[in-house]
C-alpha cells in the first residue's frame, strides 16, 4: 500500500497536501505505506489541517521537541466493503496510524486492510510494518470483519518498536515488539489509503479506488517528550506531504489511464477535526 511520509509506495505526482491514502503492494497484506512523505525540517506550532494526496487523506503532524514523537494511537469501525460494486482487478483501502517518515527515515505503521479480488467477499487483514520493509501479518491472526471497532498504536522506546492492534468488539489483540536501530520519530499520522494501482504496463488493468462511505478516527493522539495530546494539540504542527512512485505498479496517469473526463484520482476526502481535537471522518 503506501504509507506516508509514510509510505513510499504509489504514485508520482508530487501533490503539497497534510495526508494521503494509500495502495498496498501486496496482494495477502495491505499494506500502508507507499505514497506520500512529510516534508522535511522541524515544525513550529501551527494550527493543524488535513492533508490529502493521490492515495493518502487524514492527518499528519510533527514537533519542535528534538525527541519526536514516541507514540501514536487511534480508534475507528472497520468499513463495509461491496466487493460488486469493484471491477474485476479488485480495489483495497488501508486505516493506520503511524511514526515517522519525515527526513527519508523509517515510517513504523499498524493498521487493518479491507481489499476485493473480483467479486468476492471483502477480506480484512491486519498487519504492521517499517517502510520501506514490510507489511507483515502479526505472528498471531488478528480476525476483523465489518463493524469491528479497532485500535492501533504505535510506540518507540529507543531502538525498540511495539506494534498494538486491538479488536476491541471481539476482545482480542495482537501485538509485535522489533529492534529498528533508527526508528522514525519526526512525525505522526493517522491515514486512510485508497489509491489506485495498475499492472506494469497494462493502462487497462487498473483496480478501483474503492469507495468504503465514512470512517471515523476517534481518541487520535500522539506522544512527545513525556507529553501526550490530540491531534490539535497547540504543541503538534501540520506538515505537507509530497506524493512518491510506487515499487512494482505504475501511476495510472503515467500509463495514460486517466484522461479527460475520467474520475478523478482522490476519492477520500479528510474532515475537519471534532470532538476536541482529537477525531475526524474521512468520506469516500
Amino acid at each position: 500500500m503506501s504509507h506516508i511520509h509514510l509510505s513510499r509506495l504509489p504514485g508520482l505526482a508530487v501533490v503539497v497536501a497534510a495526508l494521503l491514502v494509500v495502495c498496498a503492494a501486496g496482494i495477502g497484506q495491505v499494506p500502508a505505506s507507499a505514497g506520500a512523505r512529510a516534508a522535511r525540517g522541524a515544525v513550529a506550532p501551527t494550527a493543524v489541517q488535513p492533508g490529502l494526496t493521490r492515495n493518502w487523506a487524514g492527518y499528519t503532524v510533527g514537533t519542535s521537541s528534538s525527541a519526536g514523537f514516541s507514540a501514536v494511537s487511534a480508534r475507528w469501525i472497520a468499513p463495509k466493503f461491496d466487493c460488486r460494486k469493484v471491477q474485476p482487478l479488485g480495489g483495497k483501502a488501508s486505516f493506520w496510524v503511524g511514526l515517522g517518515g519525515t527526513r527519508n527515515d523509517n515510517l513504523e505503521q499498524a493498521g487493518t486492510t479491507v481489499m476485493c479480488l473480483g467479486t468476492e467477499r471483502a477480506r480484512y487483514t491486519a498487519w504492521y510494518g517499517t517502510y520501506p520493509v514490510g507489511p507483515f501479518d502479526f505472528d498471531a491472526k488478528l480476525d476483523v470483519g465489518p463493524g469491528d471497532s479497532i485500535a492501533a498504536t504505535v510506540r518507540v522506546q529507543g531502538t525498540r518498536v511495539s506494534y498494538l492492534l486491538e479488536n476491541l468488539t471481539a476482545g482480542t489483540h495482537v501485538a509485535k515488539t522489533l529492534p529498528l536501530q533508527r526508528p522514525g520519530t519526526n512525525s505522526a499520522e493517522w491515514i486512510v489509503e485508497n489509491p489506485p494501482w495498475c499492472e506494469r504496463g497494462a493502462s487497462t488493468a487498473c483496480s478501483e479506488t474503492v469507495r468504503f462511505g465514512r470512517v471515523t478516527f476517534v481518541q487520535a493522539t500522539a506522544e512527545s517528550a513525556n507529553h501526550a495530546g490530540p491531534i490539535s494539540d497547540p504543541a503538534w504542527g501540520s506538515l505537507p506531504l509530497v506524493d512518491v512512485g510506487p515499487a512494482g505498479y505504475e501511476d495510472p496517469a503515467a500509463v495514460g489511464d486517466a484522461g479527460p473526463g475520467d474520475a478523478p484520482l482522490i476519492v477520500a476526502h479528510p474532515g475537519p477535526l471534532i470532538r476536541n481535537g482529537s477525531a475526524f471522518t474521512v468520506t469516500s
